[in-house]
């Protein structure tokens, strides 16, 4: 029994904790409960031993072998309370059984989490096009408030820094278009557009890097600046193809790319290659699901569901890989 389980042991207006439920006569441990009839005691603790998940479980095992102690030590046992005898054999045949349940949902979550990690650690690479990677302290966050226009660039360094922690072991790299005056950005950013050409920049500033992960910024991106941005991104000898061509994409890489309200996608005919594209829900994109744990100060006032409304709803982004990788199972990123 863990000795720092200290659960609230009765149903009554004076219930006590376990710690001093436990050293009361047989009497006053029955008086916890209201009425002191065996059907109650036995729901109770019943109730009690189905949620595995509780901390707990140890003391309540225990309370209900004090609780049948008690009752075969009286020498008057009510009609009601005789029911035990029978129910002691059921009641102690559930403890094995929670037990075993316990142990089979701790091993499958054992399993989950050295899947997700074996996961993750296919993502060694991750480049985020549209978003400024900035060094810290770009700002003055006391002048930040009382700014009429929260500045982009901190919006960027915030949702990064969350997808860092999904991936803490990858390098984030990312691009975009202009500089921002008086701005300072990282040595993993790169300044050029994404087209064919700026893919064969992205292979000359980082080479020998190849890319696990590619994610379209999709927040504060009116829908004829996105079109521009994005619209070359899956043609032949466009960015994607280019960088396939330099070997900056992993066998097993993934794209995330928004799709727009009412329009086409921006991979409707993805370069002649071994890539499957598919539509996926909003939390299967790292970027989205990390920009959803952020509170909306940390977005300069907006919201990620107001911006992913802007997106096709259901599945908001396109999810492009190589088809091997389905036939394999592999898989990047699990939710």
């Amino acid at each position: 029994m863990k000795k720092n389980c200290n659960p609230l042991i009765g149903n009554s207006p004076q219930a006590s904790h376990f710690s001093t439920w436990r050293k009361y006569d047989c009497n006053e441990k029955l008086n916890a409960f209201v009425p002191p009839k065996w059907n109650n005691i036995s729901n109770y603790f019943a109730q009690i031993l189905q949620n595995q998940e509780s901390q707990d479980f140890p003391c309540y095992k225990y309370a209900y072998t004090l609780m049948d102690k008690c009752l075969n030590k009286n020498a008057f046992i009510p009609p009601e309370m005789k029911k035990i005898l029978h129910q002691v054999p059921q009641m102690q045949a559930i403890i094995p059984q929670q037990e075993e349940k316990k142990r089979k949902r701790k091993h499958i979550l054992e399993e989950e989490t050295e899947e997700k990690k074996e996961n993750h650690d296919h993502v060694k690479n991750v480049l985020v096009l549209g978003m400024m990677g900035i060094l810290p302290n770009q700002y003055d966050l006391k002048r930040v408030n009382t700014m009429s226009t929260y500045p982009p660039p901190l919006r960027d360094y915030n949702r990064l820094q969350a997808l860092q922690q999904q991936y803490p072991e990858a390098t984030i790299y990312t691009l975009n278009l202009e500089p921002v005056p008086g701005i300072k950005v990282q040595p993993t950013h790169i300044f050029t557009s994404i087209t064919g050409r700026g893919a064969r920049a992205v292979s000359r500033t980082f080479p020998g890097v190849q890319f696990d992960l590619v994610v379209l910024d999709y927040f504060r991106f009116p829908a004829e600046y996105m079109e521009n941005a994005y619209k070359n991104i899956c043609a032949q000898n466009g960015f994607l193809d280019t960088l396939a061509k330099s070997k900056m994409l992993s066998d097993h890489f993934d794209v995330f790319i928004p799709h727009l309200k009412f329009k086409e996608s921006f991979c409707l005919n993805p370069p002649k290659r071994e890539w499957k594209i598919e539509s996926v829900p909003s939390d299967k994109n790292p970027l989205s699901y990390s920009t959803q744990t952020l509170s909306n100060d940390l977005l300069g006032g907006y919201t990620n569901q107001v911006q992913l409304d802007l997106l096709q709803p259901i599945t908001p982004f396109n999810q492009l890989h190589p088809s091997q990788k389905v036939k394999e199972g592999i898989r990047v990123r699990v939710n």
